[in-house]
């Protein structure tokens, strides 16, 4: 009996232990329960408040929709920590009751600044609803400015209750439902505060970010003018691959830049009306831009001639680049896959090694005047943009005060290296225009020779005839005479002939053999006389051989000869107006050029019509050629008595 009473004794202590655990639990569960449904109580003094314990939260289909939420039988949690959604195609609701206990009314501030889509809904006692959007992919133009910096505000009247809902759900992209790929689940990480508190942290975020916004203006602006620059260039030479390239480089640097813009700027206001763009767009202009870069590098460095495997290289991996660029951002734009999203500095790791490899073969098998901007270009943005790198994983109080602190950013570097590659252009064009000019007094040279050589067969050709009529007319003597003076004059004309320029004695010497061997030609006396007024230096000018040959020519056989008068003459006259102006008359006392145009000397006319043509044409290339010039006049004396050319050759 004592042993089964001691039985009884010991199962009474169990059940009533029991009892007791169940009733603590009951009073815990109680307790918890009433924690969950507490409402947020606003006071007058409230500042900031956590949701970590106060807010509920569930996940549901990323398409439930609030009135689903309030007609359905939800099992909510307590937010305890930080959560993240278990699954990419989920979104997650939070729910916070909160009451103003205050005479005053509040604004209350929520902020998100790691979603891309976040809803706000705050529903009145009375049933009324408010709607807020915010997040990465949710910029309108229709937002405040608090809301494109990622707060949202709202009003609180005295000793309301307002529910707050949030929606954060994850975006597909432009694929919407149909986007295969899984996506990064949605994490809740929201902050809520007074508008004391709002106000004290952005007071707190324009003072950090005036002076770098302040630097920013100035780099933008600077990248903005040398954008519109390189446009100008490029347009006014649109066959330049260099303006071309170098144009499309800088206006990678500009949109990059800009894509930076604080959202509280006119600028980042503008770009956020684009949200895709804003998230990626960074991402697709640094890689155009480095495409665009290597194109700009060996154009400008004439690659393409001095290593031609090379060459053939680098535009492969340009062309991968390019194609790179555009396909990433197509994918991102699609799927918006944010687990992608976060490898993408990982995928620069390539690129680094290749920009690297392209500096050091450039540096050590690239031979030329511009190499030195290429690699002082890179070594600034290198330098810049490592420190701009490790300012981000540091903390900012770890780097000095002042403008040091603003100017290791990623916009100043690109500007530096646009400045630099902005003198290479010059030098480049520099080195092109003289290459230019060079080829361009080449061909003038050879033009020259080419009239000089077509003068010369002409004269010789009737010059042997003559010779070939003295020996048919068995004159023999005067045959000789004439071919001794030919002779002579061929040797003088072969000379002057591999000469650009003479002086303008030896010029006036071929011309008196010239008429002397027509002269005997004609077997007439010709009245040639050269009257030089001009001073000793003169007699040293440059001047173009054979060019006073050809007038002097039409003058005998389009002037003189056909003319019916007993005196005939040629005066050239040479005197000097001014230091830098030396005046040559060539007067003839012919029949003049009407009386000429009427003649029926057609061998003679086609023969000098094509002399006076080819000095025309010589004058031309001689002004085009140096800095000294001479014109052409000729002029009809009255009543038909002869012709004058005048030659002003200013210097």
């Amino acid at each position: 009996m004592k042993y089964l009473k001691a039985i009884a004794k010991t199962k009474n202590f169990y059940l009533k232990s029991k009892l007791i655990i169940i009733g603590l639990l009951l009073v815990f569960h109680v307790t918890a329960y009433a924690q969950i449904t507490d409402t947020l109580l606003l006071s007058s003094d409230f500042n900031k408040q956590s949701l970590l314990g106060t807010a509920l939260f569930t996940e549901q289909n990323r398409d439930t929709s609030l009135e689903e939420i309030l007609s359905s039988d939800i099992k909510w949690q307590t937010l305890d920590a930080f959560k993240t959604a278990t699954s990419g195609k989920l979104a997650m609701w939070l729910y916070i009751p909160i009451k103003n206990n205050s005479p005053e009314e509040q604004t209350l501030y929520f902020r998100d600044w790691l979603n891309d889509e976040v809803h706000l809904f705050s529903i009145k006692p009375n049933g009324n609803q408010n709607h807020f959007k915010s997040g990465q992919l949710k910029y309108n133009s229709e937002q405040t400015y608090l809301q494109k910096i990622d707060y949202i505000t709202t009003q609180i009247e005295p000793a309301q209750t307002l529910n707050i809902y949030i929606q954060i759900k994850p975006v597909n992209g432009y694929l919407g439902k149909y986007n295969p790929l899984p996506q990064k689940p949605v994490i809740a990480r929201l902050s809520l505060g007074s508008e004391n508190k709002l106000n004290h942290k952005l007071r707190r975020y324009y003072e950090h970010n005036i002076k770098e916004i302040q630097f920013r203006n100035i780099y933008q602006g600077a990248l903005i003018l040398i954008t519109f620059v390189a446009l100008f260039f490029m347009l006014k030479s649109p066959k330049s691959l260099i303006n071309r390239y170098y144009f499309l480089y800088v206006f990678c640097a500009l949109a990059y830049s800009l894509i930076q813009s604080r959202g509280y700027t006119f600028i980042g206001q503008s770009i956020q009306n684009f949200p895709y763009i804003k998230k990626y767009g960074q991402e697709l202009f640094f890689w155009l831009g480095t495409g665009f870069y290597f194109k700009f590098a060996i154009a400008l460095l004439l690659i393409r001639s001095k290593k031609p495997k090379w060459y053939r290289f680098v535009n492969k991996a340009v062309i991968v680049i390019l194609t790179f660029a555009i396909l990433q951002f197509v994918f991102l734009l699609l799927t918006n896959n944010n687990y992608y999203s976060d490898l993408i500095v990982y995928n620069k790791i390539p690129i680094i090694i290749f920009y690297s490899w392209f500096l050091i073969y450039t540096y050590r098998k690239i031979e030329g005047p511009l190499v030195k901007y290429i690699l002082i270009g890179n070594a600034m943005l290198f330098t810049f943009a490592l420190c701009a790198w490790l300012k981000d994983l540091t903390a900012a109080q770890n780097w000095p005060e002042g403008i040091l602190n603003h100017m290791f950013s990623l916009p100043l570097a690109v500007l530096l290296e646009v400045i630099v590659f902005s003198f290479a252009m010059a030098v480049r064009q520099k080195f092109d225009a003289e290459n230019a000019l060079k080829a361009e007094r080449k061909i003038i040279e050879t033009e020259m020779l080419a009239l000089r050589s077509q003068m010369n067969p002409h004269f010789v050709f009737n010059s042997l005839n003559s010779i070939r009529n003295l020996v048919l007319k068995n004159e023999n003597e005067k045959a000789i005479t004439y071919l001794s003076r030919f002779s002579k004059l061929v040797r003088t004309i072969l000379q002057q002939t591999q000469k650009q320029i003479i002086s303008l004695s030896e010029e006036l010497d071929t011309l008196q053999q010239y008429v002397d061997s027509e002269a005997d030609r004609l077997d007439a006396a010709i009245d040639f006389k050269i009257i030089n007024k001009a001073s000793e230096d003169a007699q040293d000018l440059d001047f173009p051989p054979m060019l006073l040959q050809p007038i002097v020519e039409n003058a005998i056989w389009h002037g003189l000869r056909p003319s019916k008068k007993e005196n005939k003459h040629i005066r050239l006259i040479i005197s000097e107006p001014s230091e830098s102006h030396l005046q040559i008359v060539i007067e003839d006392n012919g029949i003049g050029r009407k009386e000429s145009a009427r003649a029926k000397y057609n061998e003679n006319s086609a023969r000098i019509s094509m002399g006076s043509e080819i000095t025309k044409k010589r004058l031309e290339l001689f002004n085009e050629q140096g800095t000294s010039k001479i014109s052409l006049t000729i002029e009809d004396l009255e009543n038909g008595a002869g012709t004058v050319v005048i030659l002003d050759y200013f210097i």
